[in-house]
């Protein structure tokens, strides 16, 4: 069997939902029928166990400097697919591809929900090089469909791959060690939060929700809500600890940097919370229920259903202070069976709805499928010139 040469394409490995699927599915994919490479463009790494030999391309340049540097790339790797994540390292490639002699296959993936007319506008855009836009939500489905003008049969989604060894409900034994390394009380009632600092995910409306707890007394002195994360976007991370300290809630929060193992916040805590504006398929939620925490999600957070209002977490009102507070305030009166079994609910929910072996197996065949088309696509004029050039002053 020949093996197809995959690049993937991501600006870097810091931490986030995108940059853990890109290593699952370097690590699921089947190195029979695949030769993966990554290629990065920034040397940020935040995880200790990337694959040996990867990235294959670490690069370190933005703009005009990494389509130059993607063109050297693509041209030395001879790809037959590339398979690129994020905005701007999509139309970096696109602009790329445009450049170079080997001509690959693409598939450019939208992994955030588009909120923004000009990421919309750019979709819209760019997509006519690529095969196929690869999108991990039926909401960010919607989103390009409505309103980007994108064709559905244009787009593929393909749910984020679940690692439920790494996820796991944990025994006594590890919660006790988390709460230590994170220096909890064993009797507090913690919350995590591990997202990045910024609009989207909406650290301040949460700030506003506790302070309607507190004002009600209706907030215990032992709650703790974990926000571990980059600090995305300067506005919100300069202003979450002075609005903090204005509405009375800084004693509930512990503002943590990113956790490079994110499975101690969730061996640590009790429950999650997202208060997202807008989200695609959220990896935290997926994570938290794996390790069988009940959760807290605006319905914006929730488009793809990962999570059953009632039944394994609870499902509020997106950008409703008043709502948040309510479901927060909701969950912690439950027993800790009644919170534990919502979080048994949601793991096996999640384990019969996304089964790995099956997504990665329509993963596979949407790159062969690709390679396919591309390999019966006629070579252009303009790439069988440069071809000609380039064996021209190989021959001088």
């Amino acid at each position: 069997m020949i093996k197809r040469r995959i690049l993937y394409v991501i600006k870097s490995l810091q931490q986030g939902g995108t940059e853990r699927q890109v290593l699952r599915m370097l690590e699921l994919l089947d190195p029979d029928r695949f030769e993966v490479a990554l290629c990065t463009l920034d040397p940020e790494i935040h995880y200790p166990d990337v694959p040996a030999g990867q990235p294959r391309f670490a690069l370190e340049a933005k703009g005009v400097q990494a389509v130059q540097a993607l063109s050297v790339v693509i041209d030395d790797f001879c790809p037959d697919l590339i398979h690129s994540f994020r905005d701007n390292v999509n139309r970096w490639v696109r602009a790329a591809l445009s450049r170079v002699d080997h001509a690959p296959a693409w598939l450019m993936s939208v992994r955030g929900r588009p909120v923004l007319p000009w990421d919309l506008f750019w979709s819209r855009i760019i997509c006519g090089r690529a095969h196929r836009v690869v999108v991990n939500s039926v909401g960010i489905e919607r989103v390009l469909r409505r309103l980007g003008g994108i064709s559905q049969k244009r787009i593929t989604v393909i749910p984020n791959l679940l690692d439920p060894g790494e996820f796991h409900p944990p025994g006594p034994g590890e919660r006790a060690a988390a709460r230590d390394y994170l220096g909890l009380s064993p009797d507090a009632f913690v919350w995590t939060f591990p997202a990045r600092i910024s609009w989207v995910k909406n650290q301040l409306g949460l700030l506003w929700s506790l302070s309607l707890l507190v004002r009600r007394g209706a907030l215990p002195n032992d709650t703790v809500f974990l926000l571990a994360g980059r600090r995305r976007d300067r506005v919100p991370s300069a202003l979450l600890p002075r609005l903090a300290r204005a509405l009375g809630v800084e004693r509930y929060l512990r503002v943590l940097p990113p956790e490079k193992d994110p499975r101690v916040l969730y061996a640590a805590s009790d429950a999650l919370v997202l208060p997202s504006w807008a989200e695609g398929m959220p990896n935290a939620v997926l994570e938290a229920q794996l390790a069988g925490l009940p959760v807290v999600v605006t319905r914006q957070a929730n488009r793809d259903g990962l999570v059953s209002a009632g039944h394994s977490g609870l499902v509020v009102r997106t950008g409703s202070p008043r709502a948040l507070a309510e479901g927060i305030a909701n969950l912690m009166s439950l027993s800790e069976i009644e919170r534990r079994a919502m979080g048994a609910r949601g793991r096996a929910s999640l384990l019969e709805r996304f089964p790995v072996e099956p997504i990665m197996e329509r993963l596979a065949l949407l790159y062969d499928e690709a390679i396919a088309t591309r390999s019966a696509r006629p070579v252009t004029l303009s790439a069988a010139r440069r071809s000609a050039q380039k064996r021209r002053s190989a021959e001088g």
